[in-house]
């Protein structure tokens, strides 16, 4: 069985710095000794790794936002992505949960739909 190695945030960061400072992809490969198509995968293929994608600090919004997605969120799954969702009457219950979901995620904040 084939085991494959996970790489983390720290990884990533160390090839991709040396990759800026002109070090080529074969010899940032055997200094940190990532194959040489996981470090082009990074580059050419914006493949990220998966431990370096999303990686939260605990805090309070990520605590809120936890347990409002236990009351009364779920996750829906589409063909390559998720969804997050959030049944509730209350628009301004919503509204600042997205807010504080974009803020989380550090993605620009979207009005919500609201649905009958």
């Amino acid at each position: 069985m084939k085991v494959y190695r996970l790489y983390t945030y720290e990884d990533y960061m160390k090839a991709i710095k040396l990759l800026n400072k002109g070090e080529g992809i074969t010899i940032v490969s055997k200094k940190l000794n990532i194959p040489k198509s996981t470090v082009k995968g990074w580059i050419y293929e914006y493949k990220v790794p998966w431990l370096a994608r999303w990686s939260p600090e605990p805090s309070k919004e990520l605590a809120y936002l936890l347990g409002v997605l236990i009351g009364d969120g779920y996750l829906h799954f589409h063909a390559y992505h998720y969804d997050i969702e959030l049944e509730v009457k209350d628009y301004e219950f919503a509204e600042t949960f997205s807010k504080t979901l974009a803020k989380i995620l550090d993605k620009r904040y979207r009005k919500i739909k609201e649905t009958r």
